[in-house]
């Protein structure tokens, strides 16, 4: 999983996960200042960003797969847009600076039609197979957030933080999120491409839903934590559902319009000779 904070501070404000050994899946309210009233997005310096990485822990004597990556690029889903319904396409791309190490594994993403992917996760319910919300713990859900707005480095963990959550159907989703807060009446989960996801149990760890969580199920990614429920907390009594975006509609979208340059090794450039000479004698040796 990957935590992604600023260059020259220790907290952490938004949570993401590898896609490739170049690009690490996010939410785009991580990373811009939004004004409902011009729909105008201020961007935050994309050099003063990092990207920490680590299986377990976020911290390299514990974690032997601990790494920090500098970002090259932060890719805004082209249709981001946000008004009183709601936040649609909330998406981006972190691309980092160099590839990451081979011991750092990738995450896949499950690509399913909404009627599929409410029946696998009815039967992973049924079959109590429950599903896990990964993050680091509580945190800024902005890197543009005041500083008296911050929270306590010391409220962030270093361990991996793991809840078991379950599928939460949109009808029911929608009344719990309502009946605690009015502006969430008007969400429409199919329009936004989200759906809900609670606690199990109450338990001990993280019990917090935080900006990019990374919702995993059989080892594939499933969802990110959606800003609409950012710092919700199930293990308040309460247990709200959490809201989650699904990241294969995006993903896919963004993909086809990505355009990144990715270093070719040299030593690619000094076997294309040799390659053509080999096809050229292929091809005379074919025509005889």
């Amino acid at each position: 999983m990957a935590s992604v904070r600023l260059k020259h501070s220790v907290v952490h404000f938004c949570t993401g996960a590898l896609i490739t050994e170049y690009f690490v899946a996010s939410v785009a309210t991580c990373f811009v200042r939004i004004n409902l009233v011009e729909n105008l997005y201020t961007f935050p310096d994309v050099q003063n960003i990092v990207v920490q990485l680590g299986s377990r822990y976020l911290e390299t004597k514990v974690d032997p797969t601990f790494t920090i990556v500098e970002i090259e690029n932060v890719l805004l889903h082209p249709k981001l847009q946000v008004d009183i319904r709601g936040i649609r396409n909330d998406a981006a791309i972190l691309v980092t600076k160099r590839a990451l190490p081979q011991q750092i594994k990738p995450v896949s993403f499950i690509s399913y039609s909404e009627e599929k992917l409410m029946n696998e996760f009815t039967m992973l319910n049924k079959n109590e197979l429950f599903c896990q919300l990964l993050g680091w713990a509580e945190s800024p859900p902005s890197p543009l957030m005041a500083d008296e707005q911050r929270i306590a480095d010391d409220l962030i963990s270093e361990a991996l933080q793991v809840l078991k959550v379950r599928l939460v159907q949109d009808d029911e989703c929608l009344y719990l999120l309502c009946v605690d807060n009015k502006n969430m009446c008007s969400l429409n989960f199919s329009d936004l491409n989200l759906f809900c996801v609670q606690a199990v149990k109450t338990v001990t760890g993280s019990c917090r839903s935080y900006v990019g969580n990374s919702l995993i199920c059989g080892g594939f990614l499933w969802g990110l934590g959606s800003a609409l429920t950012a710092g919700r907390n199930p293990c308040d009594g309460k247990n709200l559902p959490m809201v989650m975006i699904r990241p294969d509609l995006f993903i896919n979208t963004m993909y086809k319009g990505i355009k990144v340059h990715v270093p070719i090794k040299s030593d690619a450039f000094t076997a294309l000779p040799f390659i053509i000479f080999l096809v050229t004698i292929s091809v005379v040796l074919l025509h005889f």
